[in-house]
């Protein structure tokens, strides 16, 4: 009985041992990638397309302009993006809407159809921008616009240096909502949110895959955003002063796995049923192998 008894400690013992150590194994060798679902009210966004994916601007009533010249006025129709094409989108307070798009990496930023009939009519080179003025005016005819961004995003910009001809637009607020997931147990997690501040900026230094969001702009001053995006960490930059990788990092971290994650909610549990099931298991035997030696002793 006595040898029984000593198998079954050592047999329970060995699987709790094994769970719990696959359990910190997982927690701290299992890397975790993040999904930031973000949503701002911002002046300005920016986002750099990775691939072509024939996605089209929707222009009405906007002037569009080259390096040297304005060559459509009061345009209406669509604009294919081309890949690696950077692209920036501002409206300050209750001003114009403007999109500059560059390209050091590409022959051409994109392409511009007719709107009625739906033909190509101009083939961009590696500069052009549109402006988009009479907002409130469009707004009011029940008029408003949404722009797809998709690739590397970027909101906010650097306010610690102010210069007499760049642009005053910053992000004026929002929230950053972290969702946690990991290739091993395919379950996805809350992990808390961060607020974005007046003059901050989000950037993500090691995105995993291209972010996908829109832009809305109406009656509103500036714009409104929301978008999502997988990676290891964001960092986010409060106005002022900064440094090389400066910033409040922000990613779902183990914790969050271990409290949140359905999976490791579960595998918790049952580490703690088996160890309530040795200590009780344990307890009883030793009752059982007391009162047998204390019968045999009468």
């Amino acid at each position: 009985m006595t040898r029984l008894k000593t198998l079954f400690k050592v047999l329970l013992t060995f699987a709790v041992v094994v769970l719990i150590g696959w359990l910190i194994w997982n927690m701290l060798f299992n890397p975790i990638t993040t999904i930031f679902n973000v949503t701002v009210k911002t002046e300005r966004i920016e986002f750099t397309t990775i691939d072509n994916n024939n996605s089209r601007i929707v222009l009405h009533d906007a002037s569009i302009a080259t390096n040297d010249s304005i060559i459509y006025k009061q345009f209406e129709g669509t604009f294919e993006l081309g890949s690696n094409v950077d692209v920036t989108i501002e409206r300050i307070a209750e001003g114009p809407i403007i999109l500059i798009m560059t390209c050091s990496k590409c022959k051409s930023v994109g392409k511009l159809f007719d709107g009625e009939d739906g033909t190509m009519i101009y083939k961009a080179k590696n500069y052009l921008d549109f402006v988009i003025t009479d907002i409130q005016t469009k707004a009011k005819e029940g008029i408003s616009y949404i722009f797809k961004i998709d690739g590397k995003i970027e909101i906010g910009r650097n306010v610690a240096l102010e210069l007499f001809d760049e642009s005053n637009a910053i992000l004026r607020s929002g929230k950053v909502v972290l969702i946690g997931s990991s290739k091993f147990s395919n379950n996805c997690f809350e992990a808390g949110f961060e607020q974005l501040n007046l003059g901050d900026r989000l950037v993500f230094d090691n995105q995993e895959s291209k972010g996908f969001g829109f832009v809305v702009v109406n009656e509103k001053a500036g714009m409104e955003a929301a978008y999502r995006v997988e990676s290891k960490k964001a960092r986010i930059i409060r106005p002022g002063p900064q440094k090389d990788r400066s910033g409040l990092l922000i990613s779902a971290t183990f914790l969050d796995r271990l409290f949140n994650d359905p999976f490791f909610k579960g595998l918790s549990f049952i580490i703690g049923v088996l160890v309530f099931f040795i200590t009780t298991s344990t307890f009883i035997m030793d009752t059982i192998s007391f009162r047998k030696k204390r019968n045999n002793y009468d």
